[in-house]
């Protein structure tokens, strides 16, 4: 079976796959729908979904042979309610055991397959191969969360993501919208590629008049950095953002620089894409595509408005299935909202287990420096690396916030915020590199010890 590579950002031609998967028209049309289904209405659309994506890797993956048994009557059929016994999928096991995990009989109704690899933003880059259905669905998702922002498919988009062979910075690849429509047809697609300079893109906006933004959040804020440093102000109608949670700080930083409203969404290249922002701030979880757990220390489910381990089962896996995978997010559960979608809700991403700090005692520290602690040094771009018990390293770039430096006050802060026998050394840089992903970790963790690894 031919393998392509992954395409990290071009629209999917609508395609017919056999077998009775529909279109991804179809499928589109359907998310206009099942976003306003009842709970019990979604969770037998999600029960039948499971119930094929278990059976499929139960018998054609020997990870799977024997994993899911806990599930599965002595007739066939799955016991719901033992649901939480299907052991979890760490990161580790999919390195580990990659080969096992690939299906022998892949779904040719779920398409061409696609190699891919993480980010790395864990530490630990991840490989697998993913369908052109997850592919499809990800995309139809999220057209409808461009839809619930009033996005104009008709405009010009610069799209920037990974490299692609054979295309040129600036190169035409749209459209960018749903196909099939007339006013996504005039649309065009600029590509830009992660290491595109962030003047060059600025630029590629000027020369093409587009008017929205597709990228990270953190070559977003450094665009911004950028903007007002070379003076050069171009006006966005919306930046669409993934890799990276989007601070009130940001989300007000790129209205301020571009006039730019921000639509958000949280994606992986492992479970494709998982929730989108409606215009009231909530992610809804595309409940039709993956199931998404919020769960504490123990594997049970969290209540909601607290904070737990994103495990996530994404149904059109079937090349490389993923049940209950643990990708390492943290996520705060959410209440209905008030939008009226029936969609499940998550209230925020609150960063990577892998990049909380520990004090010495090893306790885990889930905290964030204030704005109040940038402008106390000038701080723009700002990174916390813990490189020893209690020392840490506060890299960043200078920004104007037109108040003098006191790095004795930005001390005494950081410790009242994590802990008082912190050790701090302020770095100032001209630039922060970002990831082979053009992400940008605000926490990262430079040290281990044995106290370190524990829970």
């Amino acid at each position: 079976m031919k393998i392509a590579p992954a395409d990290d950002g071009g629209s999917p031609d609508e395609h017919l796959l056999e077998d009775g998967v529909p279109t991804l028209r179809d499928f589109y049309e359907l998310l206009e729908e099942s976003q306003w289904w009842p709970q019990e209405k979604m969770v037998a659309w999600q029960r039948q979904q499971l119930n094929f994506l278990l059976n499929h890797a139960r018998a054609s993956t020997p990870f799977y042979k024997f994993r899911l048994n806990a599930v599965f009557r002595s007739d066939g059929t799955i016991d719901w309610d033992r649901w939480h016994k299907i052991p979890i999928v760490k990161r580790a096991d999919v390195l580990d055991h990659y080969d096992s995990i690939l299906s022998r009989t892949p779904r040719p109704e779920h398409g061409a397959l696609h190699e891919y690899q993480s980010s790395g933003s864990t530490g630990h880059p991840v490989k697998g191969l993913t369908t052109q259905w997850l592919i499809d669905t990800s995309a139809a998702c999220k057209w409808r969360s461009y839809q619930w922002a009033g996005v104009d498919w008709s405009q010009t988009l610069l799209a920037t993501y990974q490299e692609s062979p054979g295309r040129a910075i600036g190169e035409i690849v749209g459209p960018w919208g749903p196909p099939w429509l007339e006013s996504a047809q005039r649309g065009r697609q600029i590509y830009s590629p992660y290491h595109t300079l962030f003047p060059d893109r600025l630029r590629l906006i000027e020369k093409f008049g587009a008017r929205y933004h597709a990228t990270t959040a953190a070559s977003a804020e450094r665009l911004a950095e950028f903007s007002r440093a070379e003076g050069t102000l171009v006006r966005l109608e919306k930046i669409l953002v993934r890799g990276g949670a989007v601070t009130d700080l940001l989300r007000a930083d790129l209205r301020d620089t571009f006039g730019a409203d921000v639509v958000e969404f949280y994606s992986s290249k492992e479970c494709g894409a998982i929730a989108e922002r409606c215009s009231l701030g909530h992610f809804h979880i595309n409940a039709e595509t993956v199931l998404l757990e919020v769960l504490d220390a123990q594997g049970l489910p969290v209540a909601p408005g607290e904070a737990g381990r994103a495990v996530i089962t994404p149904f059109a896996s079937t090349a490389f299935p993923l049940i209950r995978y643990d990708q390492g997010d943290i996520v705060v559960a959410g209440h209905p909202c008030a939008c009226g979608r029936g969609l499940p809700v998550i209230e925020s991403i609150s960063g990577r287990e892998t990049h909380f700090f520990r004090r010495p005692d090893g306790r885990k520290i889930d905290r964030e420096l204030t704005q109040e602690c940038r402008e106390l040094i000038g701080a723009g771009q700002l990174q916390v690396a813990q490189v020893g018990r209690a020392e840490f390293e506060v890299r960043y770039v200078r920004r104007d916030w037109g108040v003098a430096r006191d790095e004795a006050k930005f001390t005494q802060r950081f410790r009242e915020i994590f802990f008082p026998e912190a050790s701090v050394t302020l770095v100032e840089m001209d630039d922060i590199p970002l990831t082979a992903a053009g992400k940008f970790l605000t926490s990262v963790v430079e040290w281990r010890d044995d106290m370190s690894e524990q829970a």
